[in-house]
């Protein structure tokens, strides 16, 4: 199993409901679909985690759906600076 450092998020235009969702991540410079990070954590392959630059502290990434839209959000644990929300975008 591997693990990931997910450093930005391209999102979504914004929903009806006001809010958008992760659609792509970058790992090492490379771009992943959320769809494809999905059914790597889904398989048990790999990690994926966002890095707190305040605290040192790890968020792991989950599967999530969100207005029928499958997307991705970080562990309940996050603290505000490693949440995948605060990542810069692309």
């Amino acid at each position: 199993m591997s693990e990931y450092l997910i450093t930005r998020t391209r999102k979504s235009a914004p929903t009806a409901a006001g809010h958008e969702h992760v659609i792509e991540v970058e790992i090492n410079e490379q771009l992943r679909t959320v769809a494809e990070v999905i059914v790597e954590i889904r398989n048990g392959e790999d990690d994926f985690y966002t890095l707190s630059p305040s605290t040192g502290k790890r968020a792991l990434i989950h599967p999530w759906t969100c207005c029928g839209m499958p997307t991705l959000h970080s562990d309940m644990k996050s603290v505000p600076d490693n949440n995948l929300d605060s990542l810069p975008v692309f």
